[in-house]
């Protein structure tokens, strides 16, 4: 059975950490945070560190209700 993490605030900082932290214990992860080209950037270092797992990137403010999804 796949594991997954979704992780939120994942570009810097604490949800930085956590999204290496569940890369490292192979979870296939959903990474949000506002800025998403900063959050590509997460995604090729996780991926060139841990080749066995998916990433998805998701450049959302959650504390914007009217916020959309980007791609």
């Amino acid at each position: 059975m796949k594991k997954f993490a979704l992780i939120t605030g994942a570009s810097r900082g604490i949800g930085l950490g956590v999204a290496h932290y569940f890369a490292s214990k192979g979870y296939h992860l959903a990474l949000i945070a506002r800025n998403l080209t900063k959050l590509e950037k997460v995604k090729s270092e996780i991926l060139e560190q841990y080749n066995d797992i998916e990433v998805s990137t998701h450049g959302i403010d959650l504390s914007d209700p009217g916020d959309t999804y980007q791609k």
